[in-house]
């Protein structure tokens, strides 16, 4: 038994070192529960790799290189704001014990891997702020743990994927400045527990039934000039008239918004309204009744 258990921290400490990410001088000095973003358990198996931005990443080209099937106890990976490039290994699949997954502000591109879809205990998963290409995979629809999805700030092409709105546990989901295109599915109106909802698209009604949601932001959404009514929660009821000019899309005429919004803002070329729980402000010709 003793031998098994140290054996498979052998392989732990050989999977941190051909990483890369981590200097000679550091490896050489500490126990590799010790090494700078690692934690480990009370079996000393490795439980979260954490590499801060006050961290200096060694090797910023290696992420490929990483074994993660020696990694099974794996929680946490995160090596956001770390200048990390090239593309997303699909043997991240094999983490499956997982449940925070941060690459955000890196330099990856390629496509996000389907396998991602296999990591069933995911919690957080953001890929955000980076060059990744391609459709998002329908298998994120298959992390039923999921609470955080930021995609935001990529170079993505295709629809957002209808399978989404199988998240049930989602509270905010951020697709903004991912150049997505397409309608937005109507299943994401079955992700009741949505508190923060960032997108571009045209608005589905189904959107209407989230009724805890609190933030949604349509920043540099595709609109067009519509009649639009705004009810936000049960005491502020915003009637506009206006003209949003854009190239593409539109927004669903007659639009009420029956939720429990604290905060609604849509910026488009020549309209800026924000509403923040009973504070109001509004530029453009706008009516406000209380």
């Amino acid at each position: 038994m003793m031998l098994a258990v140290a054996a498979s921290q052998q392989s732990e400490v050989d999977a941190l070192l051909e990483s890369g990410w981590w200097d000679g001088s550091v490896i050489s000095v500490a126990h590799h529960c010790s090494w700078p973003g690692v934690t480990c358990n009370d079996n000393l198996s490795v439980i979260e790799i954490s590499i801060s931005p006050t961290i200096y990443l060694f090797d910023r080209k290696s992420f490929a290189k990483l074994n993660f099937s020696a990694l099974p106890n794996l929680l946490r990976l995160d090596i956001s704001k770390q200048g990390v490039y090239g593309c997303i290994p699909p043997g991240l699949g094999r983490l499956t014990k997982l449940r925070s997954l941060s690459l955000g502000a890196n330099q990856l591109n390629g496509s996000i891997p389907p396998k991602i879809g296999k990591l069933h205990n995911l919690v957080t998963l953001d890929l955000s702020y980076n060059s990744l290409l391609g459709e998002v995979p329908s298998a994120l629809g298959q992390l039923a743990n999921l609470v955080t999805l930021n995609l935001s700030d990529n170079s993505l092409s295709g629809e957002v994927p209808s399978a989404l709105g199988q998240l049930a546990n989602l509270v905010t989901l951020d697709l903004s400045g991912a150049y997505l295109s397409g309608e937005v599915p109507s299943t994401l109106g079955q992700l009741a527990n949505l508190v923060t909802l960032d997108l571009s698209g045209s608005i589905p009604p189904a959107l209407l039934r989230l009724t805890n949601l609190t933030y949604l932001y349509l920043d540099s959404n595709l609109l067009q000039e519509e009649y639009i009514e705004l009810k936000v929660g049960k005491h502020i009821q915003v009637q506009q008239k206006m003209g949003i000019y854009s190239q593409y899309g539109t927004l669903m005429e007659g639009l009420h918004m029956k939720m429990s919004l604290k905060q609604l803002r849509i910026l488009t070329s020549n309209i800026a309204l924000a509403l923040v729980g009973m504070v109001v402000f509004i530029e453009h010709n706008c009516q406000v009744v209380k």
